[in-house]
């Protein structure tokens, strides 16, 4: 009689383990049996010099969670061939990487289109022994849109095709005819200015060379900043440094989303911090901002900004009203340099972990980036 207690306890703790064991799995295997989600996307990325495929990364994530379909309608993306652009890992038979533009074929049913980057792949890139961008300009050898792709995205548009494009799709090396029927398509203009927050503004393997050369050719000083901050730069070779510690407030930059909130935005949270690539952009006439970057700038910093002409508030997120789905994200969203783990139905698990206002890029993805694309992409069914 005295054993049956222990027993008990025994079973107790068996049936306490599996409830455990259920509870944990039960996410991913709900996930794994949705059926998948027939969506017809198309991606470019052109700035692939090297098989980290970072720049497609997170939005590779997002397709994967959705169960979104490849334009062949697989149910799997692989980042190493499912996109249209420059392919480290495949070579042609010149024994040279395999390249292509976007073509009428890519688009051929086609119901949704993400220009997740097309800043292209430079000499610099493929020298770097340690297999990541250079930080500094060099020759191109692949990159940009020609008014050919544009004349096709403007026609697959017109056909009731969406469109999500981010930077950098706008800014160099897209120039001219191109980049103004772009600027048409997606319902903004580019301004030229850039930015970016740096960690260690006295990091010069992180910093671009190009910064501290305008930087003194513009004030006749050495590149002498330490400490975070933000460089911002136009096309004409302007540059402004924004020390933290002296021309930042603690909230530094935040993406804010419009009232009234647009439906896209539904699942993303009211302020998210940002510490990525971002351009300066101006809605057109008929385009909606539905969402806006602030930056938190002390007297100092506003009297930098002032001197520049640059405002302190500016669209994080654009889209176009008179069209069935066309989106600007100004910033280098989809990019990523995390690792962003399994998949399981509802809201990513991560997502708790990094509350509102956390100032970093993975707090970013999953609280503005993640809801965004997942709405994007439920609202764009094959056609």
């Amino acid at each position: 009689m005295t054993q049956q207690p222990s027993r008990w306890r025994t079973l107790g703790g068996s049936a306490l383990l599996i409830a455990v064991a259920l509870t944990v799995a039960a996410p991913k295997l709900l996930w794994w049996l949705q059926p998948p989600r027939a969506t017809c996307v198309v991606v470019v990325d052109k700035t692939v010099p090297h098989p980290d495929y970072r720049e497609h990364r997170g939005l590779y994530w997002v397709l994967r969670q959705t169960k979104a379909t490849t334009p062949s309608g697989e149910a799997t993306w692989h980042l190493r061939d499912h996109y249209v652009g420059w392919y480290p890992e495949q070579l042609d038979d010149r024994g040279e990487p395999l390249r292509t533009e976007l073509l009428d074929a890519h688009l051929d049913g086609a119901s949704l289109l993400v220009l997740a980057d097309t800043y292209g792949v430079y000499s610099d890139d493929l020298a770097n022994a340690e297999r990541h961008a250079a930080n500094d300009w060099s020759k191109r050898l692949f990159g940009g849109l020609s008014v050919d792709e544009v004349a096709r995205m403007e026609a697959y548009v017109a056909g009731g095709g969406h469109l999500y494009a981010e930077f950098n799709t706008l800014a160099s090396p897209t120039h001219g005819e191109a980049r103004q029927r772009l600027e048409r398509l997606l319902g903004v203009d580019w301004t030229g200015w850039s930015g970016r927050w740096f960690r260690h503004l006295d990091d010069l393997e992180d910093v671009p060379g190009w910064a501290p050369r305008l930087h003194t050719a513009q004030t006749g000083q050495p590149w002498s900043y330490t400490g975070a901050g933000w460089v911002l730069v136009h096309e004409d070779g302007r540059i402004v440094v924004l020390v933290s510690a002296t021309h930042m407030g603690a909230k530094s930059l935040q993406v804010v989303p419009r009232a009234p909130r647009s439906e896209l935005l539904a699942g993303a949270d009211a302020s998210t911090g940002s510490r990525y690539w971002f351009d300066i952009v101006t809605p057109r006439s008929g385009s909606e901002v539905l969402a806006t970057y602030e930056l938190d700038v002390t007297e100092s910093g506003a009297t930098l900004l002032a001197e520049a002409g640059l405002p302190s508030a500016f669209p994080a997120l654009v889209q176009r009203s008179d069209a069935p789905l066309v989106l600007y994200g100004a910033g280098d969203f989809s990019d990523i340099g995390f690792e962003t783990g399994g998949h399981y139905a509802g809201k990513p698990w991560v997502r708790g972990m990094l509350p509102s206002g956390v100032a970093s890029q993975a707090s970013f993805y999953w609280n503005f980036y993640v809801p965004l694309l997942t709405e994007v992409i439920e609202r764009s069914p094959c056609r």
